[in-house]
């Protein structure tokens, strides 16, 4: 399941902790002004190109854990950026987000 599909399932249901998603332009362009605007308002952000490792972004917004299925986050964020994480996969990371 999509995260859109995922989305468009919780209704107007708002993500109780902030969902970043880095993704590409190339998939941003694909996306509708539409989505878009559903997923913001759903309290998920599309991050252009920015890898949570070596970007202060993740610090920039505060931060402290990161739910993850990226093996490659869970083990450079603790040691590199000093974020903790909790491990997932994409649809129990948006469950964790909306508290289900």
């Amino acid at each position: 399941m999509s995260v859109v599909n995922y989305v468009r399932n919780k209704g107007a249901k708002k993500a109780k902790k902030p969902v970043y998603i880095a993704t590409t332009s190339f998939v941003i362009s694909t996306l509708s002004q539409g989505i878009i605007k559903m997923l913001e308002d759903s309290n998920i952000h599309l991050v252009l190109t920015t890898c949570p490792v070596v970007s202060p972004f993740l610090k920039s917004v505060g931060a402290n854990t990161v739910a993850t299925e990226s093996v490659k986050q869970m083990y450079y964020l603790p040691k590199m950026v000093g974020i903790n994480y909790i491990s997932c996969n994409g649809i129990e990371c948006l469950d964790i987000a909306f508290d289900e």
